[in-house]
């Protein structure tokens, strides 16, 4: 399985980032205030939206797997929290509440709202808490519960997002590692972490998936030319060739510091989910999720470009080939995360999601 979650009482300074501290406050404010769904959007006073960052539901299919943009038109309440007011709380049937709020909700399948603004030191972001079941407001107890937390979290921004430029900073220093082996690939990388987010990925196995994406072709300088362009099935000795470029990309990863990590995973990703793949004929789970990821993705922009005498495909023909392969090739829950993140343009921002457990 996929899916790692940390804990209920992980406190909020644990945040390995502040996409994830932003996931995490999500989850308190809905269990604090026995709620349904939380949303936290940054907010862009250049273009008068709000840009979805991070949520977390008990309903995971009432959620779009990309973020949503959001014009502040249209809805005066929320504008007038996010320009100093308190927090505005409605619900479905409220005779007083604001009409384009009230739609929202129906929209959502929620019965009640609560919207809060959160100042960090750098952004400033609208706080919306739904619930499912009530037929009334959240009350005054539950909103100052809510303003102390999110006032908590805005405290603990800055050092969070210190803590995105350190790991960014590592994977940089990777970066200049992969292209002293000719193996930095910067585009996939960011396609197989929206895949990565989908999935539910924490942030630990997030920072991992990249840096297999970043080096996914270790080695692949060891095929020649000729074989990588051939179109005609490979003889076992050609086949014996390809197969060792793994190998040769293991050992190159090896030597790099910030690379060395990878090894197994970038080894992994020529395995098959039915277990025809190389080198070992790794099946199932026994394939690291990251190589499983990178796989996919690696896979439909080969297609998207083509290679040798196969011509490039168009998004919808190389999404029906990956589901084709599902369960065969490739691991069905990622071609369904990788069918939901991925459009002609590459890959759509998401939703940093967090699910209650079962």
């Amino acid at each position: 399985m996929l899916l790692q979650r940390r804990t209920p009482q992980d406190g909020l300074a644990e945040a390995a980032g502040s996409r994830e501290l932003l996931s995490l406050l999500c989850e308190q404010l809905a269990d604090r205030l026995s709620a349904s769904d939380c949303l936290i959007s940054l907010v862009d006073r250049d273009r008068g939206v709000t840009v979805d960052v991070a949520g977390f539901t008990h309903t995971p299919e009432r959620w779009r797997s990309a973020a949503g943009e959001y014009p502040l038109a249209g809805y005066p309440a929320t504008r007038a929290v996010l320009d100093g007011g308190p927090p505005y709380t409605t619900w479905v049937g409220d005779p007083d509440g604001d009409p384009a709020e009230i739609g929202y909700l129906r929209e959502m399948g929620v019965r009640a709202g609560l919207l809060l603004r959160m100042q960090g030191a750098h952004e400033e972001l609208l706080v919306e808490v739904w619930s499912d079941s009530r037929d009334h407001a959240f009350g005054r107890r539950e909103i100052r519960r809510a303003q102390r937390l999110v006032q908590r979290a805005g405290g603990l921004l800055a050092q969070a997002a210190e803590r995105d430029r350190e790991q960014e900073q590592a994977f940089l220093r990777a970066a200049k590692e992969a292209r002293e082996i000719g193996a930095a690939d910067l585009e996939l990388a960011d396609t197989a972490v929206a895949i990565g987010e989908r999935l539910l990925l924490d942030d630990a196995a997030l920072r991992q998936l990249r840096l297999v994406a970043l080096v996914h072709e270790a080695g692949g300088s060891a095929i020649p030319p000729q074989l990588r362009a051939k179109g005609a099935p490979l003889t076992p000795v050609e086949w014996a060739v390809v197969q060792r470029h793994t190998l040769i990309g293991q050992r190159m990863l090896a030597r790099m510091p910030y690379l060395r990590e990878t090894v197994a995973e970038v080894g992994a990703i020529r395995e098959h989910w039915d277990g025809n793949g190389y080198p070992h004929g790794f099946a199932g789970e026994e394939i690291p999720p990251a190589a499983r990821i990178v796989a996919v993705c690696s896979s439909y922009r080969a297609m998207r470009r083509g290679r040798g005498d196969r011509q490039p495909l168009g998004h919808a023909e190389a999404v029906a080939e990956l589901r084709r392969c599902a369960g065969t090739r490739f691991d069905p829950a990622v071609v369904d995360a990788a069918v939901d993140v991925i459009d002609p343009a590459g890959a759509r921002p998401t939703v940093r999601l967090r699910v209650a457990a079962i």
